[in-house]
């Protein structure tokens, strides 16, 4: 039985790191977004930063996989503590 449980912990382990890795690409995709929101007009390093529905896009996909990236943290954490308090027992 705990052998299971502690199987169970480092899977949920390995999907918290994986999380963090998307993660990390939404915000860097948020940070181009506001990069490009926030820097002076026609000094991109490329030109589609120049077009305004990109770079809403880019604020709102980053954000996006940012908040799913938080929200899927925090259930994994807490589903790995239930388990880690129960193989305490």
């Amino acid at each position: 039985m705990k052998q299971d449980e502690d199987k169970d912990i480092e899977n949920i382990q390995r999907k918290i790191k994986i999380t963090g890795l998307i993660d990390t690409l939404g915000a860097i995709i948020f940070g181009l977004g506001l990069f490009a929101k926030l820097s002076a007009k026609g000094n991109h390093f490329h030109p589609v930063l120049d077009n305004e529905s990109v770079v809403t896009a880019l604020l709102v996909i980053g954000a996006a996989i940012m908040i799913w990236g938080v929200s899927r943290v925090f259930l994994l954490s807490k589903k790995k503590n239930q388990l880690a308090c129960k193989a305490k027992k």
